[in-house]
C-alpha cells in the first residue's frame, strides 16, 4: 500500500512542478516593452513639404534630450541624399539605404545639458534630396518603429507622435 501511495504522491508532485514551470515561462514570454500611452507623447515629428522635405520635431513639453534616432521607410520615390537640417549638431550617422528603402539619422548630443527644447519649440532634424522625376506617381515616407528619442537625465526612451509624408499624384 505504501508503494502505491508513494508513486501517486510523486506523480502529483511532478505534475504540479511541471505546471508551475510552464506558467512561469509563458508569463515571461508575454511581457511587452515600450508600450506607448495615448496622450503621453513628449514630441511630434512633422514634415515641411517642398522639393526637399524637412523633418521637424516639435516639443509637446519642456525637454532635454541626449539622442534622437530617426529611421524613415519610403516607397515610390528615389531619395538621392539626406542632410542635416543644421538645428542639431552633426549626426553621428546618416545614410540612405536604397537596398532597404530606408533613411537613417542618429544624433548623439554631447552637451551635458542635452538638447534643451521648450514646450512648442520646433527644430529641423533632416532634409531629404528627392529625385523629382521619381515622384510622378506619388510617394510615401513613414517613421519606422525603431526611431526613438532619449531623455537626458533618465536615459529613458520617450514616446512621440509622427506624421507620415504622403504625396499623391494629381494626374
Amino acid at each position: 500500500m505504501k508503494n502505491k501511495n508513494f508513486f501517486l504522491v510523486a506523480l502529483v508532485a511532478i505534475v504540479i512542478i511541471a505546471g508551475s514551470l510552464f506558467l512561469i515561462s509563458s508569463s515571461k514570454s508575454k511581457t511587452e516593452t515600450g508600450v506607448k500611452k495615448v496622450g503621453d507623447e513628449v514630441a511630434t515629428f512633422e514634415w515641411q513639404e517642398g522639393e526637399s522635405p524637412i523633418l521637424m520635431m516639435k516639443a509637446n513639453r519642456d525637454l532635454a534630450l541626449d539622442a534622437v534616432e530617426v529611421y524613415l521607410d519610403y516607397e515610390g520615390v528615389v531619395i538621392n541624399s539626406v542632410t542635416n537640417a543644421e538645428d542639431l549638431p552633426a549626426p553621428s550617422f546618416m545614410k540612405v539605404s536604397t537596398a532597404k528603402s530606408q533613411v537613417v539619422a542618429n544624433y548623439l548630443i554631447s552637451d551635458p545639458e542635452g538638447l534643451v527644447l521648450k514646450k512648442d519649440q520646433s527644430v529641423a532634424i533632416l532634409r531629404l534630396d528627392i529625385d523629382q522625376a521619381s515622384t510622378a506617381n506619388g510617394y510615401k515616407i513613414t517613421m519606422n518603429p525603431q526611431s526613438q528619442i532619449v531623455e537626458s537625465k533618465s536615459s529613458k526612451v520617450l514616446p512621440f507622435n509622427n506624421q507620415d509624408l504622403i504625396i499623391k499624384s494629381t494626374r
